[in-house]
């Protein structure tokens, strides 16, 4: 009779066992597709992050003395940073999560499992955006830092207005003490550091057919090469190109000769427009060290 209630009793607790458990294929499932997914989303985050630190890394070097483009650089090893301790945090919840994973299962409860896999969904989503969302702020400075490196090595234009030639000719007008004043500080500018190379383009004002103007601002700016050579000492190797434009690129708006807005204008007026409009305008090609 002992041996009958014995066997009953065990037969009632190992009925009462399966009762009690449930049937985790499902959440487990889900598990395993979540954990793929947060792997493959991962590995897409880490080549992005490597993408972006080879071309940090690859970035020119800033000149000294450029405060701006040193805060820009600041800000890109900042967000680097951010986004290398993001795509961490991502590896550790993966890490912890799994570990909770395998703490709910043991308790057979569907619930905990599922609670493990929707806190990790959310937590992984909300780290996942940060870094995706950081990487385009570093490629947003990435962008930024080229645009300032491109904007640092523009050619430098410098307009020298007061420089007077005898009309129609490239002959300077030394009774003008501005003629001679601009040309000796056209010679200081040029004289500023040995590195220094330019372009000189010659201008007019819009007197005179396009043909005769082309060639009136080609003979100018060849004249003021000729002065800054042969009496201000400047070197020859420091002219890379010397050109006229003619009229095709006024500093001012100028009215066509003989126009009704022309006569409109008084004479003195209209000549200093003009008087603008003829100048010789030097590029930088190569700028002095900073």
């Amino acid at each position: 009779m002992k041996r009958n209630v014995s066997g009953v009793a065990a037969s009632l607790c190992l009925v009462l066992v399966m009762a009690c458990s449930e049937d985790l294929g499902p959440v487990t499932a889900a598990w395993n597709q979540l954990s793929q997914s947060m792997t493959t989303k991962i590995a897409e985050l880490k080549k992005q992050f490597d993408t972006l630190q080879g071309m940090v890394k690859t970035l020119p070097a800033l000149p000294d003395g450029d405060a701006a483009g040193k805060a820009l650089k600041a800000k890109l090893d900042q967000a680097l940073a951010a986004q290398k301790q993001g795509i961490e945090a991502l590896d550790s919840l993966v890490a912890t999560s799994k570990s909770s994973f395998d703490e709910a299962v043991k308790t057979g409860k569907i619930a905990n499992v599922q609670k493990v896999i929707d806190d990790t969904q959310s937590r992984f989503d909300q780290l996942s955006s940060g870094v995706t969302s950081s990487g385009a702020g570093l490629k947003g400075l990435i962008d930024q830092y080229q645009r300032h490196l491109a904007d640092m090595a523009k050619p430098e234009k410098v307009d020298f207005t007061d420089i007077d030639f005898k009309p129609g000719t490239a002959k300077f007008l030394f009774d003008r003490p501005s003629s001679k004043a601009t040309l000796d500080k056209l010679t200081a500018y040029m004289k500023a550091c040995p590195q220094l190379v330019v372009d000189l383009v010659g201008h007019t004002s819009n007197e005179g057919s396009d043909a005769k103007n082309l060639t009136l601002s080609i003979d100018r700016a060849k004249a003021v090469k000729q002065y800054l050579v042969t009496k201000g000492g400047v070197e020859e190797k420091k002219f890379r190109n010397v050109a006229g434009v003619g009229a095709q690129d006024n500093a001012v708006p100028e009215p066509a000769p003989g126009s009704p807005e022309a006569k409109k204008m008084g004479a003195k007026a209209l000549e200093e427009i003009r008087r603008k409009n003829r100048r010789i305008t030097v590029t930088t090609v190569t700028p002095c060290p900073k």
